[in-house]
């Protein structure tokens, strides 16, 4: 699984095989890695059940290549996950980094055969040299993840507000809008595009414009109505609409990656619920009822979407 070359094509002798890793049994140690052991409050009560985290990915210190770049210089841990880095903080969880890499590698790899299930989306990302990164906070994730803002693309952290909690939502959601925004929306941009500098339309914002009643082109449209709610100034949407994200702080591009990960993790039967504000939709049939268009095109084989949920755990199918 772990591929040490920068190929540019994907094949199966570009993603080598490892021998199985099981966290629950051993970690890698890296020398001068000096860290506390954190304890579990409890709180990450959405975890998949099996918190054993089986990988076929180990954690490694951070390549030469990399460990030059000073704006990398506060990440000691690292993980290849299909050419993409993944860069970790000296105190970041271990389990957590490789859950990351694991629920990284099942979106891309859906029947784990070793092999990226999207060879165009999968070279995309790898050209872009598209990276991540895993902290113990929040303020290490957002200061030294911005520092290095040209290669690393979304950040991840375990403490949530001082304690560990929805930790797997969070790193499903977040992960699921990198490879949707750096993945598939540069690849099929008269299809999933949501920027509108890049493309002025396309079916994922045709679906969106149905979801919300009206086109939400350009930042919002001027004419739409808002009003104040909790002290902040919020969207209001027709009756009809069933997505109703409310935020003005959310631009348009932004609007699009929201609503394409709440309908396509409800197609793949997200178990953690969406806000009730802003997704109105019950379950996958219901979503099939009101927008069959849409609910055929996030089911077409031809994108090679991800077919099931990341549970956690990765390892390939021998």
């Amino acid at each position: 699984m772990v591929g040490r070359s920068k190929c540019l094509s994907v094949n199966q002798n570009a993603y080598p095989s490892i021998v199985l890793f099981s966290f629950a049994a051993s970690l890698t140690i890296l020398s001068g890695c000096q860290t506390k052991p954190i304890i579990d409050s409890g709180n990450d009560v959405e975890s998949f059940p099996n918190q054993s985290c089986q990988s076929d990915f180990i954690i490694e210190s951070v390549p030469k290549k990399y460990a030059r770049d000073r704006k990398l210089s506060f990440f000691t841990k690292y993980v290849n996950v299909f050419d993409i880095n993944i860069f970790a903080s000296c105190d970041a969880i271990n389990r957590d980094i490789l859950r990351i890499a694991n629920m990284l590698a099942a979106y891309l790899d859906s029947d784990r055969d070793g092999i990226p299930d999207n060879p165009d989306v999968m070279n995309r990302l790898n050209a872009d040299d598209v990276s991540l990164c895993v902290t113990l906070h929040k303020k290490d994730m957002k200061r030294h993840g911005d520092a290095a803002s040209h290669i690393i693309k979304q950040g991840f952290y375990s403490l949530y507000e001082g304690e560990r909690g929805r930790f797997d939502a969070r790193a499903l959601e977040e992960l699921l809008h990198m490879i949707q925004v750096n993945g598939w929306s540069l690849v099929y941009p008269e299809v999933f595009g949501n920027d509108l500098d890049r493309v002025k339309d396309s079916l994922l914002m045709q679906a969106l414009d149905r979801a919300t009643g009206f086109s939400l082109r350009r930042d919002r449209e001027p004419s739409m109505k808002t009003e104040i709610r909790e002290g902040e100034m919020t969207a209001v949407y027709p009756d009809e609409a069933w997505y109703t994200y409310d935020a003005l702080s959310c631009g348009y591009s932004c609007l699009t990656t929201e609503f394409f990960f709440c309908a396509f993790t409800e197609m793949l039967d997200w178990p953690f619920g969406h806000s009730p504000d802003e997704w109105r939709i019950e379950n996958r049939e219901e979503l099939r009822t009101k927008d069959l268009a849409f609910y055929q095109l996030l089911s077409n084989p031809k994108y090679r979407l991800p077919t099931k949920l990341p549970n956690g755990n990765y390892s390939v199918i021998r």
